[in-house]
C-alpha cells in the first residue's frame, strides 16, 4: 500500500526534478560484504525512494511526495553554514544527511550532518528542520 505525504506545492520547474533534494544514508560501517547493510533514502521533488541493501540483496520502495517551496530556501541557507568535522571513533555505523543546492547552473551537495564513524556538523539553523524532515520521511 502506497502512502501519500503532502507538504504543499513544490516548484515543478525546480532544478531538482531529476536529482534528489535531500538524502539520508545509514550503514553499519566497514564490515564484510556478507554482513553489510545500508539504507539510502532519497527525497525528490515528487517522490521518496528508499533502497535497502543487505548482504548483496537489494529492495527499493518509492512513495509519492510533494514538498513545500520553503525546502529550497532552507537548503540555500544551509549551504552558507560553516562545516566542522569532529574526530570520530574508528569504524562503526555511519549516518549522513545531505541536500542538493543549485549553484552556478549545476547542483552542489551540502553536508547537513553526519554521525557515527564520521562526525560532521553544519552550523546553519536551517539544518535542523531539514534533518528532522529526513528523519520523518526516511523511516
Amino acid at each position: 500500500m502506497k502512502q501519500f505525504i503532502v507538504l504543499s506545492a513544490f516548484a515543478a520547474t525546480s532544478v531538482f526534478a531529476a536529482s534528489p533534494v535531500l538524502t539520508k544514508v545509514t550503514s553499519n560501517g566497514p564490515v564484510s560484504p556478507f554482513y553489510q547493510h545500508r539504507t539510502t533514502c532519497k527525497v525528490f521533488a515528487n517522490k521518496i525512494e528508499i533502497t535497502h541493501q543487505a548482504g548483496g540483496v537489494t529492495a527499493v520502495t518509492s512513495t509519492p511526495v510533494t514538498l513545500s517551496n520553503n525546502v529550497e530556501k532552507l537548503i540555500g541557507e544551509a549551504s552558507t553554514g560553516k562545516i566542522t568535522h569532529g574526530k570520530p571513533p574508528v569504524g562503526g555505523p555511519v549516518t549522513t544527511w545531505s541536500a542538493n543546492h543549485s549553484a552556478r547552473g549545476g547542483i552542489a551537495e551540502v553536508a547537513l550532518k553526519a554521525e557515527g564513524g564520521v562526525i560532521t556538523q553544519n552550523d546553519s539553523e536551517s539544518v535542523h528542520p531539514l534533518v528532522n524532515l529526513l528523519d520523518l520521511l526516511c523511516k
